[in-house]
């Protein structure tokens, strides 16, 4: 969660802006099952022997290096999504899915396969069996692990032939930081609790409302819901396993303007389990506005071209925050030839006004009572997650650390963030996937 504070002269309202968006979050441990050891314990001996065996000794160390850095992340995780269209279900599926994500690094932290645009070359993805069989995890580990050290001996190669031709870098850190090895199993996430006949009621219920807007030809409204349990594991030795769970309905429609303009308005609600998604009465509520909105705005007047001051409010505000602040207060863009690079030489100076501050912190499940999708108690990297003070009074402090370091900060803080398949970037608890960017520019107006 990234939460912006404004403390306004005597007499003037404080403003407290805070993003809810989605992300995984930690289940309940009280209430859930022991972490999967056999798992934990087959990654970690699989590992062992990766680093043991890898590489070349004696005349072929030279040729092909053995790795300085292993990890394995494993996601385990079952998940339900069910849809329904103007009334009937369209889709109703329950899965299950287990894949480990493996990264291998030849050379030194200093200058390793990875370097510049070879980053993903150091992450082999792969599918695991589902059932506790030690012998076939550890089978299908020794086989993505393999194929990812000769992807990052290639890449190596690669890196080394670069560095001979090409022209000095600007920022000159460590390709990967150096961190304390964390130990931290917790319990395993709770398994999913469904209620089949319960939810194709109340989707046919919300679905079938547009029924009575023939204009909107297009209505979609899914519930999805994902209990995961990550586990992680690092040639380093750190041990970690934390749970996630999280749930999300979201409502689409579609309508076209008389001019032909496509029109489209979106509700996303989300909660840490079914259970505490919104009532009937509530989602019957926002669906019929989001209904009666959307026909409105086939006949509302296309606005004119304008340069000016704009207020925005709500999630148009959140995401735009998100959108200009945010992202570019990720450590990684502040190093590469491609990226914007907006503040990277703006630290310790005032960027915004000395009123406003501005935090990030994973660790905050609550927030004046309100549960918070995003946080979380261990990054992608095993990393422990931590509050960060990115601007304080208006002055750029820090930037969002993953274990890639940059200029002056050569450490993680806790904001390595990865999609399953892709590598841990620098990231905040939050994401705008689920706000819909348009829907509320379209409240009064058509652009």
């Amino acid at each position: 969660m990234m939460k912006l504070q404004a403390a306004f002269p005597s007499g003037l309202a404080a403003l407290s802006l805070v993003l809810f968006v989605p992300s995984l979050h930690a289940a309940d441990a009280a209430a859930s099952k022991q972490a999967n050891t056999l798992l934990l314990d087959s990654m970690t001996s699989e590992l062992h022997r990766a680093m043991s065996s890898l590489g070349g000794s004696g005349a072929d160390a030279a040729k092909q290096p053995k790795p300085y850095f292993a990890s394995y992340a494993v996601s385990d995780s079952e998940s339900f999504n069910m849809t329904a269209q103007f009334g009937a279900i369209a889709l109703s599926r329950e899965s299950r899915r287990r894949t480990a994500d493996v990264q291998l690094r030849i050379g030194t932290p200093e200058q390793d396969s990875t370097h510049g645009d070879h980053r993903a070359s150091a992450l082999t993805m792969i599918p695991l069996p589902l059932t506790d069989d030690r012998n076939a995890i550890e089978r299908s580990l020794w086989f993505a692990t393999n194929r990812g050290y000769a992807r990052a001996l290639d890449s190596y190669l690669k890196v080394q032939t670069e560095q001979q031709v090409r022209a000095k870098e600007e920022d000159n850190s460590a390709d990967f930081s150096t961190e304390k090895p964390a130990t931290a199993v917790l319990p395993a996430s709770s398994p999913l609790s469904i209620d089949n006949s319960a939810w194709e009621k109340r989707l046919r219920n919300l679905s079938g409302l547009f029924r009575d807007y023939p204009e909107i030809f297009f209505n979609n409204v899914s519930v999805q819901a994902t209990s995961e349990t990550s586990y992680f594991v690092s040639s380093e030795g750190t041990r970690v396993a934390t749970p996630n769970q999280v749930a999300r309905l979201v409502i689409v429609a579609r309508t076209r303007a008389a001019d032909g303009m496509d029109l489209f308005r979106a509700e996303t609600f989300e909660a840490d389990s079914l259970a505490h998604l919104p009532d009937q009465k509530t989602l019957v509520e926002k669906t019929t506005a989001m209904a009666k909105n959307l026909v409105a705005l086939r006949t509302a007047p296309v606005t004119e071209p304008y340069n000016g001051p704009a207020i925005l409010s709500g999630r148009a505000s959140a995401v735009f925050f998100h959108e200009v602040l945010g992202h570019r207060l990720e450590g990684q863009r502040q190093r590469g030839d491609n990226e914007g690079q907006t503040f990277t030489k703006l630290l310790g100076k005032q960027i915004l006004p000395s009123f406003i501050s501005v935090t990030d912190d994973p660790t905050l499940k609550n927030f004046d009572g309100t549960s918070l999708s995003g946080h979380y108690n261990y990054d992608d990297e095993g990393q422990p997650a931590r509050r960060v003070d990115l601007i304080k009074d208006g002055v750029l402090e820090t930037f969002l650390m993953s274990r890639l370091p940059i200029a002056s900060f050569a450490n993680s803080n806790g904001h390595g963030r990865a999609e399953v398949g892709r590598m841990p970037r620098d990231g905040r608890a939050i994401s705008s996937s689920a706000l819909p960017r348009r829907s509320a520019t379209r409240s009064f107006a058509r652009c």
